[in-house]
């Protein structure tokens, strides 16, 4: 029975996930997920009680799978060479942005829109930018702790720009960042900066 409930949620999540992902946040309804799911809209509440209770576990789980298991993929692999495994780390940050644009912007929201910052994703973002900070004091020990922070801050700022805002940058640089190795060579040029 758990197994079938934890199924049955599981199943609910990607469906919001994918409803957010075709329509936005905003325009997210019990009534989209329910029709995405194959489930009744009862069950969704049954599950999750509100719309913003599930909207709460979707931004749980896509922070868990898209930033907390990978730091841990980028951490655990103390034998990869850290300039490589940072760079494949930043590619796959920009790749889930520009693969997830609505998931990404349902994450920001609050804090483009309205200066909010959740205690909760900040909190899953320190390991992340420490863990960066670390393969980088590695390959620069000349740099200063304030420097090891303005490199973080510059590297993921070059990342995530480009993720959250494809079409602006692509438009300036005719850059395709849906291309993998486009993705490649702009990571590679900025980490050699």
């Amino acid at each position: 029975m758990e197994t079938n409930q934890s199924q049955m949620r599981e199943r609910i999540i990607n469906a919001a996930i994918s409803c957010i992902e075709k329509e936005g946040l905003f325009n997210l309804t019990i009534r989209s997920v329910a029709r995405e799911a194959g489930v009744n809209s009862a069950a969704i509440n049954y599950y999750f009680s509100s719309k913003d209770r599930l909207i709460q576990e979707v931004l749980n789980t896509t922070m868990r799978t898209g930033i907390e298991e990978n730091i841990a993929d980028f951490l655990s692999d103390s034998e990869a060479d850290p300039m490589e495994s940072l760079k494949a780390m930043l590619e796959h940050m920009l790749e889930g942005m520009i693969n997830y644009p609505n998931l990404i912007k349902a994450h920001m929201g609050d804090m483009f829109l309205k200066g909010v910052y959740r205690r909760d994703f900040m909190e899953r973002f320190t390991p992340f930018f420490l863990a960066i900070e670390e393969k980088i004091r590695g390959q620069h020990p000349e740099l200063n702790a304030e420097q090891l922070k303005i490199k973080v801050m510059q590297l993921w700022s070059s990342v995530m720009m480009p993720g959250i805002l494809p079409g602006f940058f692509s438009s300036y640089s005719a850059l395709d960042f849906k291309d993998p190795e486009t993705r490649r060579r702009y990571v590679e040029t900025l980490l050699e900066s």
